[in-house]
């Protein structure tokens, strides 16, 4: 009688079918290729790609395949920065989409159908089959009815499975016995965060190498095909003609007033940083998180300004965090810079008197608030959210480096447009143009 074992002599196959159960239902369809697969699930009207191949799991799945980022640890408001692209996936979670035919289980089963018990014969497409009846081979109560070719090699041509009880049913079908090209890994993928990086970095500590190199050098292409991030102009024209604000190597200044406990503050700085890093350098840049207030966008990622410094040749920058996270008190302004923030930190500048963050860009231009909303960074990890920065289409990505455009903008007013190789560059000329005229 012939078995199961043409499989380990041919080695590749196309693999499709779909599964049923109590609780759901999906379909698949696979290349396998030795012990490595190609292929697509989809369930409930969603689908997603994957690929097993040199001992990883590769999956390509969009948003709506909650299962998918839920099984990970992947937050909700992270979901959007890793769907549709190949990540690095964790093998614990294969299972809970896949429903015990994961395609590393089929070929378990090819290779190692339990014992076998023929049941009778018939054709398939024309092809005469014998029907052997074996178990699953994890030794389960799943049973398992395998159709194999009765002439030429003894390869499978329809299994069908039901699990004890009758609560699970599934076909499938193989074809292209041996003639399966080699699998190979995606272009390129993203590696997940464990659920729990997020948490086991503490705040104010140095922000990482990799962080800063992403925050400090945002791609020109990235940063002129996002232009304004569907952000609108941040900065209000100063009134009247108060006397230009500059720093202590009387250079034109810009003062950021806020507070480490403030999500609007969390959010603002990653924008503020990359386009102070296109006109100077930072040292001793640390990171910190918003408070914990669950009604207040807890725990969004950050760096803080405080203990850092900042050098330039065409910008000061003087920076004021009032408060740590905790809400206690960290640092207060000169006399002078509190009179800049009860002057312009109340209307018609600001909606709302003495709202942070609050920025003064050379006493011709007042940003009140956070051109950012720290919804989208919610749940995110330093790592994470620097991630997102070398992507134009993610939508994180595109408000922080949109409200960094135009907070470079501003600053290539006062710097007269120096340097050229920023202020001449796309976007940042044209979103100059747009920027009102101040009194000063």
């Amino acid at each position: 009688m012939k078995n199961v074992s043409g499989y380990r002599a041919a080695g590749s196959v196309n693999v499709a079918g779909t599964s049923s159960s109590k609780s759901s239902s999906y379909t698949f369809s696979y290349s396998v290729h030795g012990s490595e697969i190609d292929g697509t699930v989809t369930m409930d009207g969603s689908t997603l790609h994957l690929v097993e191949t040199g001992g990883s799991l590769y999956i390509d799945a969009p948003a709506s395949f909650s299962i998918v980022w839920t099984q990970a640890g992947v937050s909700a408001a992270s979901v959007s920065h890793y769907a549709g692209k190949w990540i690095d996936y964790p093998w614990s979670g294969e299972s809970s989409f896949t429903n015990g035919l994961a395609p590393s289980d089929i070929v378990a089963d090819l290779r190692n159908p339990g014992s076998l018990a023929a049941q009778g014969t018939g054709t398939i497409a024309g092809q005469g089959v014998v029907l052997v009846r074996g178990n699953d081979a994890d030794g389960t109560s799943q049973a398992i009815t395998y159709a194999v070719a009765t002439s030429g090699p003894a390869y499978v041509l329809r299994e069908t499975g039901e699990e004890s009880g009758a609560s699970a049913h599934w076909t499938v079908t193989f074809s292209d016995w041996n003639s399966v090209a080699a699998i190979s890994p995606p272009p390129a993928s993203v590696a997940l965060p464990s659920p729990s990086s997020a948490s086991s970095t503490t705040t104010d500590q140095p922000a990482p190498a990799s962080v800063l190199a992403a925050v400090t050098g945002v791609s020109p292409s990235v940063s002129s095909t996002i232009g304004a991030g569907g952000v609108a102009d941040p900065l209000e024209p100063v009134s009247g003609s108060p006397a230009a604000l500059t720093g202590p190597g009387s250079k034109p200044e810009l003062f950021y007033y806020g507070a480490e406990f403030c999500p609007y503050c969390a959010a603002e700085r990653w924008s503020v940083v990359i386009a102070l890093s296109r006109f100077g350098t930072f040292s001793n840049l640390h990171i910190t998180m918003s408070d914990s207030n669950p009604d207040d966008i807890p725990d969004t990622h950050s760096f803080t300004f405080d203990g850092s410094s900042y050098s330039s040749s065409y910008l000061d920058f003087a920076a004021i965090e009032s408060a740590d996270r905790n809400g206690n008190v960290l640092q207060t302004p000169t006399a002078a810079e509190g009179t800049l923030v009860s002057t312009y930190d109340t209307t018609p500048y600001s909606a709302q008197t003495g709202g942070i963050p609050f920025q003064d860009l050379g006493n011709r231009y007042i940003v009140s608030g956070s051109g950012v909303n720290p919804e989208l960074l919610q749940g995110m990890s330093w790592q994470q959210i620097a991630a997102t920065l070398t992507d134009a289409t993610s939508p994180v990505a595109q408000p922080i480096i949109g409200d960094a455009n135009w907070l470079t903008a501003g600053i290539c007013k006062l710097t007269g447009d120096q340097p050229g190789s920023v202020c001449s560059a796309a976007p940042i000329a044209s979103l100059e143009s747009q920027l009102g005229s101040s009194g000063g």
